[in-house]
């Protein structure tokens, strides 16, 4: 039987450190939360010069001893807050004696993430109840089975010291600053009367710019609780209160077919006994949702609005699908959709928009995702010959060309395929497009020869910042190496670029 566990328990500490290779300094005036400081040689790496060898780990250990009872134990919070402070890797040890006073069970928990937190959580509650000697507060370490060693204790630790990562003292740190603000670090209280009430929720959720309080208290809290003076007590010259945004779209379907989708932010907030809204932001649509479910939009677009492709798409959709009844809906990430049944809005059938939106599809077939282009439905309009010229080049339907017969001294023709490239310079880029229609037909008329061409086939695309001038060299170099793999039977115009309406008619055999 062992008589005196505390003596024993250390003796068998050491003893089990020096089977493992570590060294275990004893700590002679405990002053500092640890009973042992342990070090151990790192293995060596061949090859690797001695200045850039690991060299050693340290961790520091705490033992405890405990007769019967469950598997736990107690630390003074001032050293449980030096545990959690210190970036070297902490452990509890608990040689726990069975009530049978004979079997000693063996136990090891690292000073982990949980107990950190538990141990900022208590000091931050001693601060708040004016309580100074935090050595004279427990601190609780409980045990569970997965702690037990089986008489391998220090095998343990060390397997665990050499696990932890080579940032783990930088991790350590920064989750010692870190725990206990996840909720937020300042906290407050707003007091503003009654008939403020949806002025502030509307402010909350984005819709209203400024409102003012009476009185505003903000405190620092950890974990919810707030200790000392406020950081602020009073009445505020300004203000400004948001609730966190979500991200979600808005989409507008329309009962002709036509669907818009905005993307922006969502944001929800409901005050006891005022009612609650709900908003959603973009940057040409606005909607609000209120308690009793009546969902407000608010659409705003200029002519000389710059937007991405995408986004500008999206109006000239919206006042497309407005021409019929309409199905608006709201995606919030992590929640269901809100979805309306029809409506009618007043949006007047501008003939133009048809034109809009037949340049915008062809636009966005040879724009990706990655190339971001802006500009503005002005910036269309401005160039609306060249627009039109390159959206006709690039949308299906037969094309027709025409061309003098050759002389009888030249061989005859057989065409298979009209190549070509398109471009057009648009807001801030330039959308080019290399491109094959396959020939369908040919016949003698009137002394012409008249070709019939198919859909186009698109070779490559591009959308690119800059002007015609930077750009062309590279698009007709790519052209003549694109067209040189294609084969015989090839019809250019003007030497492949299709945006001359009458040009030269050369052809390759």
């Amino acid at each position: 039987m062992i008589r005196d566990l505390p003596n024993w328990a250390e003796s068998q500490f050491a003893a089990s450190c020096a089977a493992e290779g570590m060294t275990a300094n004893k700590s002679v005036i405990d002053r500092f939360g640890w009973d042992y400081l342990v070090e151990f040689d790192l293995p060596r790496v061949v090859g690797v010069s001695h200045d850039e060898q690991a060299g050693s780990a340290t961790g520091r250990v705490q033992v405890k001893t405990k007769n019967g009872g469950k598997p736990a134990t107690v630390l003074k919070l001032s050293n449980a807050l030096r545990f959690t402070k210190e970036t070297d890797p902490c452990y509890v040890v608990l040689y726990h004696r069975a009530k049978d006073g004979v079997s000693v069970r063996q136990y090891v928990r690292e000073f982990d993430q949980e107990l950190m937190a538990a141990s900022l959580k208590r000091a931050r509650i001693a601060a708040r109840d004016g309580k100074t000697a935090l050595h004279l507060i427990d601190f609780p370490v409980r045990f569970g089975p997965d702690d037990e060693t089986a008489g391998d204790l220090a095998k343990s630790i060390r397997s665990s010291i050499e696990a932890q990562p080579a940032n783990y003292g930088e991790t350590k740190r920064r989750l010692a600053e870190t725990l206990g603000y996840e909720k937020g670090m300042v906290k407050g209280t707003i007091t503003f009367p009654a008939s403020e009430v949806r002025a502030f929720i509307d402010h909350a959720i984005g819709l209203n710019p400024d409102f003012l309080a009476t009185d505003v208290t903000l405190n620092r809290e950890r974990f919810e609780i707030a200790v000392g003076a406020p950081l602020f007590s009073g009445a505020p010259d300004r203000m400004e209160v948001r609730v966190n945004p979500t991200p979600a779209s808005l989409g507008v379907a329309g009962d002709n077919g036509w669907l818009a989708k905005f993307d922006g932010e969502f944001r929800s907030f409901h005050l006891a006994g005022g009612g609650g809204r709900a908003s959603f932001l973009s940057r040409f649509m606005k909607a609000v949702l209120n308690e009793g479910g009546r969902l407000d939009l608010d659409y705003h677009h200029a002519s000389d609005d710059t937007a991405p492709l995408a986004e500008l798409a999206a109006v000239v959709a919206f006042h497309m699908a407005g021409r019929s009844p309409m199905t608006v809906w709201i995606d919030v990430k992590g929640k269901d959709r809100l979805e309306t049944k029809a409506l009618n809005m007043p949006i007047d059938p501008e003939p133009v928009m048809d034109w809009f939106a037949k340049v915008l599809k062809s636009l966005g077939v040879v724009c990706r995702e990655a190339d971001h282009p802006n500009l503005s439905l002005d910036a269309l309009a401005l160039n609306s010959e060249e627009a039109t010229r390159f959206t006709d080049i690039l949308t299906d339907g037969d094309m027709i060309v025409a061309t003098d017969l050759p002389s009888s001294d030249v061989p005859p023709v057989r065409c298979r395929n009209l190549v070509g490239y398109a471009h057009v310079s648009l807001g801030d880029s330039v959308y080019t497009a290399i491109l094959r229609r396959p020939c369908l037909d040919q016949v003698t008329e009137g002394g012409e020869l008249v070709f019939k061409f198919g859909d186009p086939v698109l070779l490559e695309t591009a959308a690119r910042r800059g002007s015609l001038s930077d750009h062309l060299p590279r698009l007709q170099r790519r052209f003549h190496e694109l067209s040189s793999r294609i084969g015989g039977g090839l019809i250019f115009i003007d030497d492949g670029d299709m945006m001359v309406a009458e040009g030269m008619i050369t052809y390759q055999a």
